[in-house]
This record gives C-alpha cells, sequence and structure tokens, in this order.
C-alpha cells in the first residue's frame, strides 16, 4: 500500500470548507491545518451537507432494492444511519425522465395516487450495516446485500437522478 498510486485528482466547483478542510483531513493531513482554517466552526461543528462531497464508497457489499416484495413501510430508510437508502415518489413525468435502470412500483395509498414509488440506495454512501435489511419487514425480504462492484456504477447514477426528484408531502 506505501507505493500504491492515487487516483488522479478532478479538481471541482466546491464550497471552500469542503476544498480547504474537508479534503485535507480525508487525506489525514489535518494535522497540517492552521487555527484560522476552523473560523466560523470553533465549536468543530461541520456545515450540513458535507457528505455529499464524500463519496467513499466503503461498504463490500450494499443493499439492492428486490420492488416486488418491498411493502413500501419505509423502514430502512428510517434506521439507516447514513441516509443512505430513501424512499422516492415520482409524478408521472419524473417517472418518464428516470433513466432505463430506475425501477419503480406504483405506490400505495389513496393520497400517493399517480405517483411512482422507489426505495433508492446510494451504493458510495453506504457502509454495509445490513441495518435496513435486518428492518424490513416483508415476508420475503425487499432488499438482499450485493457485491458493491455490481452495484456501484448503476446505482450511483439513479442515485444522482433521485436527488433531482423534489420531496413530496
Amino acid at each position: 500500500w506505501a507505493d500504491a498510486p492515487d487516483e488522479p485528482v478532478v479538481e471541482k466547483d466546491e464550497p471552500d470548507f469542503i476544498k480547504n478542510v474537508l479534503r485535507i483531513m480525508a487525506r489525514n493531513e489535518g494535522d497540517t491545518l492552521p487555527v484560522s482554517a476552523f473560523k466560523g466552526v470553533e465549536d468543530g461543528t461541520f456545515p450540513p451537507g458535507t457528505t455529499a462531497y464524500e463519496k467513499r464508497g466503503v461498504a463490500a457489499f450494499v443493499p439492492r432494492w428486490i420492488k416486488e416484495n418491498c411493502i413500501q413501510c419505509n423502514q430502512c430508510s428510517f434506521v439507516c444511519p447514513h441516509a443512505a437508502i430513501r424512499p422516492i415518489l415520482l409524478t408521472e413525468e419524473e417517472a418518464k425522465n428516470a433513466p432505463a435502470a430506475f425501477e419503480t412500483k406504483p405506490a400505495i395509498g389513496k393520497q400517493l395516487s399517480g405517483l411512482a414509488y422507489r426505495m433508492q440506495v446510494t451504493p458510495l454512501d453506504c457502509m454495509g450495516c445490513e441495518v435496513c435489511m435486518n428492518t424490513c419487514p416483508s415476508k420475503e425480504k425487499a432488499l438482499v446485500m450485493e457485491p458493491i462492484d455490481s452495484q456501484k456504477e448503476v446505482e450511483a447514477a439513479n442515485w444522482e437522478f433521485a436527488m433531482t426528484i423534489p420531496v413530496k408531502d
């Protein structure tokens, strides 16, 4: 590992805290940061939303949603400690614009008539703890753990699309 090559750094338009603090800390170089780097966050808090910039993909296995088995209880999403699995409701128009691999099923409930439902996993944020899978009350489990390599590419793209869908109250 000492001689393993680093992946090339791709410059992105990111907030100052991400570029000047978080990226440095992620490289285990936090001790090089001056005290002035923490101006405005002296209490040790991070600004909200920093995980959007930390797509690490550290889990060996991540959940795959089986739509046919899902009872739409959302318990898997409630218990996920990293918010790596979220229910998505789509209008007919939003569903038409979804990637081909973005499978949905009709949402259950009178108030959700006409909406499509999907439980979306972000494999790059998942820690592989299996809490979601073990919490699923469905007789035939709606989540199964799969190797991240089999899920990473397609589900990461599905996640990016899902995050563009407005929340339906």
